[in-house]
């Protein structure tokens, strides 16, 4: 018997960034429903130093944070050879093309307007840790 294989694999991590407490934990509640390890920053500077520290799998980031904006830190997170590869989903209230192609354009994988449904968002982030993996395994 391999005893490797009774050991549960480690749960997926998502880096939350938000600014708002009451946003940061909806969507926590959200994704630990479904099984996922959160944490949580409320800059974009917390959150750099966050994913420096502990290298998320996926972070879901708000497009408009004090400090630092989402595409501020999604180029960071980019340009960096230590966090380039983790996936960043933005989420705004603003559903504009103009708000979308900024976020797409500063390298962001996906991009959702709020109200977040629990559903999507949890469909999308398994599709996005998915590519991840495809990705990973073609390399």
């Amino acid at each position: 018997m391999n005893v490797g294989l009774d050991i549960p694999p480690r749960a997926t991590r998502v880096l939350i960034v938000d600014d708002s407490p009451d946003n940061r934990e909806l969507l926590e509640v959200m994704l630990n429903w479904e099984g996922f390890e959160t944490l949580t920053a409320s800059s974009g500077e917390e959150a750099l130093a966050s994913a420096a520290e502990q290298l998320p799998d996926l972070m879901l980031l708000d497009f408009v944070l004090p400090g630092l904006s989402g595409c501020e830190v999604t180029a960071r997170m980019k340009s960096n050879l230590s966090t380039k590869d983790i996936p960043i989903m933005i989420i705004s209230g603003m559903s504009d093309s103009a708000t979308r192609k900024r976020a797409l354009g500063a390298g962001a994988e996906d991009f959702i307007t709020k109200p977040v449904d629990r559903s999507e968002l949890c469909r999308r982030v398994r599709n996005i840790l998915r590519l991840k993996t495809a990705a990973v395994g073609l390399a």
